[in-house]
């Protein structure tokens, strides 16, 4: 079993809808994690084979910074549950770069030289360096969440999508934050590699199909 922990000061109080002070990001990010108030927790199981267990689970925890009514706690939860889908069918596994700790940085950026070298042997050492820069920049956008194509809609990134929510639903403050992320895979690395597009397609036509 292996899991991709973004924000692990994610302290949920038992009972309530209360985040405690989780580390977030949102397109335009807060530094001070005290100033949320209130938030959700949701989940998603892909394909489970009993009651709330698969091999792919998610969590989301989007977090505002005023106290939320009812009904618009029961819309966020909804919101978070398609969040938490999407990041079990593209495989997310940060919430933005500023959460990919250095050390994941630095030996993805050593890969890169290595197999840009392989590559394009000869260039000149500025010139590769902007390359692998480059490609690092990539990686970064393919794996963290606010950076994604939303799953459901592929014409908005996730950070878009919140900003059009947070509107949308009128959430207090006129903000929403993606508070934690936990990805959670049984046996990854053990089974045939998955395609991720064909996987991403699979969850999106569940989706569809239960809409």
């Amino acid at each position: 079993m292996s899991s991709n922990r973004c924000c692990p000061q994610l302290r949920p109080h038992a009972g309530t809808d209360d985040l405690g002070h989780a580390g977030a990001s949102s397109a335009d990010p807060c530094c001070c994690h005290d100033c949320y108030v209130t938030g959700v927790v949701s989940s998603y199981v892909h394909m489970p084979v009993i009651a709330g267990a698969g091999r792919i689970a998610a969590v989301v925890a989007l977090a505002a910074r005023s106290p939320l009514q009812q009904p618009l706690q029961q819309q966020l939860a909804q919101l978070g549950a398609d969040l938490a889908m999407h990041a079990a069918g593209m495989n997310t596994q940060y919430i933005s770069r500023q959460y990919i700790p250095t050390d994941v940085l630095e030996a993805v950026r050593a890969d890169l030289a290595s197999a840009s070298e392989a590559q394009m042997s000869g260039k000149p050492a500025a010139v590769m360096a902007k390359i692998v820069e480059g490609k690092l920049a990539k990686w970064c956008k393919d794996s963290c969440l606010l950076d994604q194509p939303y799953l459901l809609d592929d014409s908005l990134t996730v950070a878009q999508l919140l900003k059009q929510q947070a509107q949308q639903l009128s959430v207090p403050g006129g903000r929403l934050d993606v508070a934690a992320l936990l990805r959670v895979q049984v046996g990854e690395g053990l089974q045939r590699e998955e395609s991720k597009a064909d996987f991403a397609a699979e969850v999106a036509a569940m989706a569809a199909g239960g809409k």
